[in-house]
């Protein structure tokens, strides 16, 4: 092999390297774009998922806390209603005993 060849040889071989560079080069380049790409998907869907589902579970608690009050309001009452049952249940035995009393008296 002669120096001539040898360089063009070397030539050959440098070129198909700078060419397989270039082709990595441009192979990167795609990647970083399609990386650009994912994160503002990733950004729309962030987006969306703050505006849409943060707004409903907002309301869910909000509702929730709705009825929870309703809950404590109908306890209220219930425990009023009991108070008054056990007021009444008393009055009523307080009157039978005196009507017992009475009936046992002589006339």
């Amino acid at each position: 092999m002669t120096n001539e060849e040898f360089q063009s040889l070397v030539l050959k071989q440098l070129k198909s390297l700078v060419d397989g560079q270039q082709e990595i080069s441009s192979e990167v380049n795609n990647l970083k774009s399609d990386v650009d790409e994912l994160k503002r998907g990733q950004q729309r869907i962030e987006t969306r998922i703050e505006n849409e589902l943060v707004d409903k579970v907002r309301a869910l608690f909000d509702d929730r806390e709705v009825q929870n009050d309703k809950l404590d309001q109908i306890s209220d009452k219930l425990t009023d209603i009991d108070d008054s049952i056990t007021y009444v249940l008393a009055k009523v035995a307080r009157h039978e005993a005196k009507l017992m009393g009475a009936r046992r008296l002589p006339r």
